[in-house]
Formats: C-alpha cells, sequence, structure tokens
C-alpha cells in the first residue's frame, strides 16, 4: 500500500508533466496561429471573384456632347498620386413600378391635397394632366404609373409673387415649404430617400418678369430646392449635373404665406438586389477621360487645362429610368469641375 509521501510524490509529478505537456501545446498553438497570419499577410486569400449575376450591363446613357477629349489633365490630389479603388462594386437592380388598376384614383386623391381637383386630361397612357386657375393659371402634368411630375404655372402675372410679399427671409422654412409640398402628395420618404443634409437653395429675384440670381434672401423673391437622394451602400448619387437634382421646386411668397409654383420630380429608387461586378483601376479610368471616354459633367470656366483634385466611386442616375443603379468613378477639379466615367471594365458592358 503506497504511503503518503508516495501520494504526494506521485501527484507533483504528474501536476509537473501536465504543465509540461499543456505548455507544448498552448506553443504549438500559439505557433501555428502565427504561421497561419503570416501567411495571409504574405500569401493572403484571394477573395471570390465578383458575381456578375446579370451578365453584360446596358451602357451608361450619358447625355450626347462634343469635344470631350480636347482636355489635358494633371493630377493635384491631396497624396499627389490617384487613389486605390476596389476592384468590385455593387450593382444594384432599380424598382419597377407596377401597373396599378386604382392608379389613377390615387392620383387625384393626393393631388386633391395641394388643389388640383380638376377632372384630369389623359396626354397618353399613363400621363395626365391637371390644371387649376387660382390664384393664377397652374398645370401639373403626373406619370401615375411612376409618379413622376412637372408642374408649371403663370406665377410671374401674381403681384404678390412678384414684390415678394410673405416669401421667407429663412432658408429652412423655404426648404420646409418644398418638403411638406413633396410629403403632402407621398411623393417620397424625406426622411429615408431624401439627403436632408445636401439639400441645395438657389436664391433669385424676379425682375422684367425674369429670375435673376439674388445676392442674398433680403434680395429675393424666390428660391429654387434641390432635393438629392442619400448614398447607396455609403457612395454617392450623381445626375447629369451634378450641381442640381431632378427633383426640383420653386418656392415663391403668395398672397397669403409661400408657395411652390414650379416642380419637376423624376425620381428612380433602387432596390436591396444586388450582383458584384469588377470595376476599372484609377489609371485605366484616367486613361479613358484622357481619349475622350468621359462626359464632362460640369465645366463652368471652360477651361481646357483640368488639375484634378479628387477622384472617387459613385452611382449614377439618368432622366430616363434605367434598370440598374450604375457605378461611375468620378474626377473632381478645380473651378466646380467634374467628368465621370463607367466605372465597370468594358468586358462587362454591352457595347
Amino acid at each position: 500500500m503506497p504511503t503518503l509521501s508516495q501520494i504526494s510524490s506521485e501527484t507533483r509529478s504528474l501536476v509537473k508533466w501536465g504543465g509540461i505537456v499543456l505548455g507544448i501545446i498552448i506553443f504549438f498553438f500559439i505557433l501555428f496561429r502565427l504561421g497561419a497570419m503570416i501567411k495571409d499577410i504574405l500569401y493572403p486569400t484571394p477573395p471570390p471573384p465578383p458575381t456578375v449575376g446579370y451578365n453584360k450591363l446596358p451602357q451608361i446613357d450619358f447625355p450626347k456632347q462634343k469635344n470631350a477629349e480636347n482636355f489635358v489633365y494633371s493630377i493635384d490630389t491631396v497624396s499627389g498620386n490617384l487613389p486605390n479603388l476596389p476592384d468590385r462594386v455593387n450593382v444594384y437592380k432599380m424598382i419597377k413600378p407596377q401597373p396599378d388598376l386604382l392608379a389613377l384614383k390615387k392620383a387625384q386623391d393626393k393631388l386633391r391635397k395641394i388643389e388640383f381637383s380638376s377632372t384630369p386630361v389623359p396626354v397618353s397612357q399613363n400621363i395626365y394632366k391637371w390644371t387649376t386657375f387660382a390664384p393664377f393659371s397652374k398645370t401639373l402634368s403626373y406619370n401615375i404609373l411612376t409618379s413622376d411630375f412637372i408642374l408649371t404655372s403663370s406665377y410671374l402675372t401674381d403681384i404678390n409673387v412678384t414684390s415678394g410679399k410673405n416669401f421667407p427671409t429663412d432658408v429652412s422654412v423655404i426648404t420646409n415649404t418644398a418638403q411638406i409640398f413633396l410629403s403632402t402628395i407621398e411623393a417620397l420618404s424625406l426622411d429615408k430617400d431624401i439627403d436632408l443634409e445636401r439639400i441645395k437653395t438657389d436664391l433669385f429675384t424676379i425682375k422684367n418678369y425674369v429670375l435673376l440670381p439674388a445676392t442674398s434672401i433680403s434680395s429675393a423673391q424666390a428660391a429654387r430646392v434641390y432635393f438629392f437622394q442619400n448614398n447607396k451602400n455609403k457612395l454617392p448619387i450623381f445626375y447629369a449635373d451634378p450641381n442640381i437634382s431632378p427633383i426640383s421646386l420653386l418656392v415663391t411668397g403668395g398672397e397669403n404665406q409661400s408657395q411652390v409654383v414650379e416642380a419637376k420630380f423624376n425620381y428612380q429608387k433602387a432596390s436591396e438586389e444586388f450582383e458584384t461586378y469588377p470595376i476599372k483601376k484609377a489609371s485605366e479610368a484616367l486613361d479613358d477621360l484622357k481619349n475622350g471616354n468621359g462626359y464632362i459633367a460640369s465645366n463652368p470656366i471652360k477651361n481646357k487645362n483640368i488639375s484634378i483634385t479628387n477622384m472617387y466611386l459613385a452611382y449614377y442616375i439618368s432622366v430616363d429610368k434605367q434598370s440598374y443603379l450604375m457605378p461611375i468613378i468620378v474626377f473632381e477639379g478645380s473651378d466646380n469641375f467634374f467628368a465621370y466615367i463607367s466605372a465597370i471594365r468594358d468586358e462587362w458592358i454591352n457595347m
């Protein structure tokens, strides 16, 4: 029968060798993890290829222009170099409006809230026209399928408008007037669809029945408010002109309060369904731009020597309805220069 001292000795021996074995296991585990980390750093596992699930995509419908190649470009970014763009980007399906047998009635119910209660006149299969005459004539053309609309009026004939009566003296009141108009007719969800921090307001004076840029709100009698869509997947959305939006409303004064007297609403929304596509390198996009394959979106001073100050990914939406939210590479330059290049590699575009 083992003595107490023998049991104590054997226990100490077991603890000792158990600790050694455990230490060896921990050592090799750490060594294995360290080796795996070094391998991933030196020889990283490549990501799976882009899904390209929509097959070839349509070309982006940029507006037609001439002499896009007559520019000389230089790089003037903060780093002095072109950015490192990702190798792929999400391409989202656009939400397609569905026909609705009650679409005309729903449109009538919405427009009645802004005092367009006349009998609508059909213009085409989906477009109807409403007219009202108080306090001056207004015409609203409304697409009952897409909810796009154009509002025009003879506001320049109204003395309350041209004199600036009840025109807001605060830009926030002007934008609020425009937002209320859109919300009243349920045009979109302002808190979800619109970047409220990107709203742009241009001020105007009215002289000889013409809108002229105003130097301050105190001298203005009208303001045009532009609404821009929220970013998608953290990328901004651009239109044909980067300085304006296809969602714009003209706000003026009136006999009793401020009002919307003109509006253009052209809106497309992307779904959450997407596939990934390979995109061009920054150097390839710059070569496209130099070769005249880009779209010059803004060049107000007509300069031919352009310093590129920034370059980044974005999405593009045209005024014509498109099937996909298409990615672009944006070039920003001095003096409000903007140019766009289609970001998707050419082999995945239907030429």
